[in-house]
């Protein structure tokens, strides 16, 4: 529960650039004392709603056991005073149905449980949907055969659905077949998705008892194999530029320059410029002198020098730092609403 409350003082920093984390997110406060202190950053941003994400990944054991977790969350939901969103996996409802107490007390006006999608119209409207966004030569038309091995594959967790998906379109470009058919989705589903066949098995065969052993379906690193699969279309689709010729100095250059990772744009004119200064020379004291000129060393800024505070008092009465000087530290406010720097309010709020 602490390392929930550091995160959320964490989360405050990056967004409004605060320090609470370095002032309120000390782990040695305790879990009471952390509570309070989020109640009081929340109410003091008027914080409109706190969505806790990945709840399913709260450690039990380190919680201090389940009932302290329900507690927790029963008193974060009546004192931090605004609406909280707990999102998760199904694992994380084992955490809250333990108790009617906990239930009734931490999913306030209801909770929402989205589940696999089953194979009925709303499957069918979502995958015609889907079927749209086919970037393949020979498109193939969404029909029954390919939308039910779409579900028996993926039993309609929308995760896997958008990943074989996508992995299939990158399959047939790789191998050049352009079309998605019922044998293709079966191959990338086989080679892809082992990890998870154990437990798409356990939802295909509908037994409670096997579904029950999977409390939350672990997703293989499909993100990764997307990644790598698309270099490899892209080294496919983009064909090595034809080597200029060798009589042409100029086109070597300008070749050689780009395989330095300098933009066309600038490696061509540069190539034309260095020959027209230097024609006798050397292709590799041209490589020479056109990297020496991209590491010209870039002006130096000039240095601000900072003033010591002992000398705020030398500084301009325009200066802040003057006015802060010039007298007692509490009467520092006087002063600035003396100079009129310091906006009233009053009549603004009078007239509202």
């Amino acid at each position: 529960m602490d390392e929930l409350c550091l995160s959320f003082f964490n989360e405050v920093d990056k967004i409004l650039g605060t320090h609470y984390s370095r002032s309120h997110g000390r782990k040695k406060l305790g879990t009471k004392r952390l509570m309070a202190s989020m109640c009081q950053v929340a109410n003091l941003h008027a914080l409109g709603v706190l969505i806790i994400d990945e709840v399913q990944n709260l450690n039990e054991a380190r919680s201090g056991g389940a009932e302290k977790m329900h507690n927790f969350f029963v008193s974060l939901v009546n004192t931090i005073g605004v609406p909280i969103i707990q999102v998760g996996t199904h694992r994380a409802s084992k955490f809250f149905q333990r108790t009617f107490r906990a239930a009734r007390r931490i999913s306030g006006l209801g909770s929402i449980r989205w589940d696999r999608l089953p194979r009925d119209e709303h499957w069918k409207r979502l995958l015609k949907r889907l079927w749209k966004y086919q970037w393949l030569r020979n498109p193939a038309p969404l029909d029954d055969d390919l939308e039910s091995t779409m579900h028996d594959l993926t039993q309609g967790v929308m995760d896997i659905v958008i990943k074989l998906f996508a992995l299939a379109q990158i399959r047939a470009m790789v191998t050049g077949v352009e079309c998605i058919k019922p044998m293709l989705l079966r191959k990338v589903f086989e080679d892809e998705f082992k990890p998870v066949h154990p437990m798409l098995a356990a939802l295909r065969s509908g037994r409670a008892e096997l579904i029950a052993k999977y409390d939350d379906l672990l997703m293989p690193e499909i993100e990764g194999r997307l990644l790598t699969l698309t270099r490899s279309l892209d080294n496919l689709s983009r064909p090595k530029p034809p080597a200029p010729p060798v009589d042409d100095k100029a086109k070597r250059l300008a070749a050689l320059l780009e395989e330095m990772e300098i933009p066309r744009d600038i490696a061509i004119p540069m190539a034309d410029e260095l020959l027209a200064e230097n024609p006798g020379i050397a292709l590799a004291a041209l490589v020479h002198k056109a990297t020496a000129y991209l590491v010209q060393e870039a002006p130096k800024k000039p240095r601000i020098s900072k003033v010591k505070r002992t000398e705020w008092g030398c500084l301009p009465e325009e200066d802040l730092r003057r006015r802060y000087a010039d007298g007692p530290d509490n009467e520092c406010y006087d002063r600035l609403k003396l100079a009129g720097l310091v906006l009233d309010l009053r009549p603004l709020l009078k007239a509202g």
